[in-house]
C-alpha cells in the first residue's frame, strides 16, 4: 500500500495550478482528468473558476497536490475515463495536501465522495 504524504516528496505541480497563485477565485477547485481534461481545463466558458489538470494517463503521485488545500475539490472526468484506481488515489492525494471535500463527478455516472477511510 502506498503511504500518501503531503506531497509524496515531489515539487511538480498540476498544470495551471500555478496560474492559481495570484488570482483567488473562490474555495471550489476542478481538477479535470480523462482524455478531454484540457479543452476542459482551457475553456474560458465552462466554469470559470479554478481548474488544474491531471493529465491523461498520468499517475497523480508526481505531482504535489497543496494547491487543493483548504478547497472543496470536484474530480471532473471527461471524455475516456481514468481507472477507478487513479481517482481513488488522486482523492487521497488530495485529502491528505488538505482538501475539504473530495467529489468525483464524471460526465456519464454518479457523483461520488472520496473520504479518507476509503481512499487511502
Amino acid at each position: 500500500m502506498t503511504k500518501l504524504s503531503l506531497n509524496n516528496g515531489n515539487t511538480k505541480r498540476p498544470p495551471y495550478a500555478k496560474s492559481l497563485d495570484t488570482v483567488h477565485y473562490g474555495r471550489l477547485l476542478i481538477v479535470c482528468t480523462g482524455s478531454d481534461a484540457w479543452p476542459r481545463a482551457q475553456s474560458t466558458t465552462w466554469f470559470t473558476g479554478c481548474k488544474v489538470v491531471l493529465p491523461p494517463g498520468e499517475d497523480p503521485t508526481v505531482y504535489d497536490w497543496r494547491t487543493a488545500a483548504n478547497h472543496d475539490v470536484i474530480i471532473g472526468g471527461f471524455g475516456n475515463l481514468e481507472p477507478i484506481g487513479t481517482i481513488a488515489r488522486l482523492g487521497g492525494l488530495l485529502l491528505a495536501a488538505g482538501a475539504l471535500l473530495v467529489l468525483y463527478a464524471p460526465e456519464r455516472g454518479p457523483v461520488t465522495r472520496i473520504n479518507a477511510r476509503r481512499a487511502a
